[in-house]
C-alpha cells in the first residue's frame, strides 16, 4: 500500500500560524522543555555578567539599522545576537527569538527580563508596536542608553584619579602597619621609659593588623559585596541612596542625575505615543531617590483628576522653578516632548560642571588626608626617639 502526497507531522512540532484567520490553530502538546519556568529573582554568581547601558545601546542601534534595511524583526534579532558579546544579553535575545517565533509581541517578550529592560523601555516599545514606528524608537532608545553610558563614564573619569590616589594611600599605610612598624616594636620594647600615647596607639594598631586583623575589613568587604549582589535592583537603589544620598554636594549630583533621567524619559515616552499618566508611572523606574518616586505618585494622582502637569508639579519641592516655565510653554504649544528634552539638556550641563568640580577638589583633599595619616605615623615613630634624646642630654 502506497501513500502519496501525504506527510506525517509530529504534533509537538506544530507551531502557531501567524495569519489572522488561523490564529487559533495551536499545538495541543507542549514539550516540557518549552514550558515557561519561573526565573530566579535572587541569584549570585561571580561569573554572572551585568548588562551595561552601552551594551544595551549597541543592541538597539543594531536592531534599528537592520529594521531600517527592511529585515523582519525575527531575522534582525537573529543577526543581532551574533554581534553581542555579553552573555546575559545574548541569553535574553535567544529568549526573544523563541517567544516571537511562537507569536508573542516584542514588548511581551522583553517583560521576562526586567533586570535588563525596565518598564520605561517596555512602555515605549508597546506604543511603537501599536503605531508602527519600532525602527525609529530603537534608534531613540540607542541614543538614550548611549547618553546614560556617557554620563556614567564622565563621573567615573572624574573620580578615577582621586580613587587611584586613595587606593595607593591605603595600601601604603597598610604595608607600613603590617610589615614596617612591627619590626620597630622590638626596639621600643627594650626602652624602660613609658612610650607616648600616640606611639602606643600606633604599635597596638600595627600589632592587631599584623596578627590577622587586616583580614577583618577584607572579610567584611567580601561579605558586603556578596550581600549587595544578592539584593534586588530596587533594594540596591535604596541602599545606595541611604549610603551616599545625604552627603553634601554628592546629594546634588544624585538629584541632577535623577532629574535629567526623569525629564529625558518623559520626553521619549510622550514622543513615542505613551499617555502622560502612564509615562509618569513608568518613569519612576529610572529614579534612585525613593522620595522622588513617592512624589511622582502624587503628581500622577493630580494629573488623573484633570490638573495640568505644570500645576501638578508646583507643590513638588525638588522640581526646579526654571523647569516649571519650560513645562508651561510646552503645554501651551503642545510640545511637551521638546520641552522635556530642553530641560534635560540644561540640567545635564549643570551636572557636568558639578562632576568636574567634585573631581577637581576631591584630589587635593585626598592627598592632604593621606599626608596627614602618613605624618601621624612618622610623628608617632619619631616622638619616642626625640624624648629619649632629651633624657640623654
Amino acid at each position: 500500500m502506497e501513500i502519496k502526497n501525504k506527510s506525517i507531522i509530529s504534533p509537538a512540532k506544530i507551531k502557531i500560524i501567524k495569519k489572522p484567520a488561523m490564529r487559533n490553530i495551536e499545538s495541543t502538546e507542549t514539550p516540557d522543555a518549552e514550558k515557561k519556568q519561573p526565573r530566579a529573582r535572587f541569584q549570585f554568581s561571580f561569573a554572572q555578567k551585568s548588562v551595561s547601558a552601552q551594551t544595551i545601546s549597541d543592541f538597539f542601534d543594531q536592531l534599528s539599522t537592520l529594521l531600517a534595511s527592511g529585515i523582519s524583526l525575527l531575522r534582525a534579532l537573529e543577526f543581532t545576537r551574533g554581534g553581542i558579546r555579553n552573555a546575559k544579553l545574548n541569553e535574553a535575545i535567544g529568549h526573544l527569538i523563541e517567544k516571537i517565533s511562537s507569536g508573542s509581541q516584542l514588548s511581551e517578550s522583553l517583560a521576562d527580563y526586567p533586570e535588563i529592560f525596565d518598564r520605561v523601555v517596555l512602555g515605549m516599545i508597546k506604543a511603537a508596536e501599536a503605531s508602527g514606528r519600532l525602527e525609529q524608537l530603537c534608534a531613540e532608545l540607542s541614543k538614550s542608553f548611549a547618553a546614560r553610558a556617557e554620563m556614567k563614564n564622565r563621573i567615573i573619569q572624574a573620580l578615577s584619579y582621586p580613587f587611584l590616589v586613595a587606593s595607593v594611600g591605603v595600601i601604603t599605610v597598610c604595608v607600613l602597619l603590617v610589615f614596617v612598624v612591627p619590626k620597630l616594636t622590638t626596639v621600643f620594647d627594650l626602652w624602660e621609659t613609658k612610650l607616648p600615647l600616640v606611639t602606643r596607639i600606633l604599635l597596638g594598631t600595627a600589632s592587631f593588623m599584623s596578627h590577622g586583623g587586616i583580614l577583618v575589613p577584607v572579610a567584611l568587604g567580601v561579605i558586603g559585596f556578596i550581600v549587595y549582589n544578592m539584593l534586588s535592583h530596587e533594594r540596591k537603589k535604596q541602599v545606595m541612596h541611604e549610603t551616599v544620598g545625604h552627603m553634601p554636594y554628592i546629594n546634588r549630583i544624585i538629584f541632577l542625575t535623577d532629574f535629567v533621567r526623569l525629564t529625558r524619559t518623559w520626553g521619549m515616552l510622550i514622543r513615542s505615543g505613551v499617555p502622560l499618566i502612564e509615562a509618569i508611572q513608568s518613569s519612576k523606574e529610572v529614579l534612585w531617590d525613593p522620595k522622588m518616586r513617592k512624589d511622582l505618585d502624587d503628581v500622577r494622582e493630580k494629573t488623573i483628576r484633570g490638573t495640568s502637569l505644570q500645576e501638578s508639579v508646583k507643590e513638588v519641592a525638588w522640581f526646579p522653578e526654571l523647569a516649571h516655565n519650560f513645562l508651561a510653554v510646552g503645554e501651551e504649544t503642545s510640545t511637551l516632548d521638546e520641552s522635556f528634552e530642553k530641560i534635560a539638556n540644561f540640567y545635564e550641563r549643570e551636572l557636568d560642571r558639578k562632576v568636574k568640580v567634585m573631581g577637581t577638589y576631591l584630589e587635593p583633599i585626598l592627598i592632604l588626608s593621606i599626608g596627614l595619616v602618613v605624618g601621624f605615623l612618622v610623628i608617632a615613630l619619631l616622638l619616642p626617639i626625640f624624648e629619649m634624646s632629651l633624657v640623654v642630654k
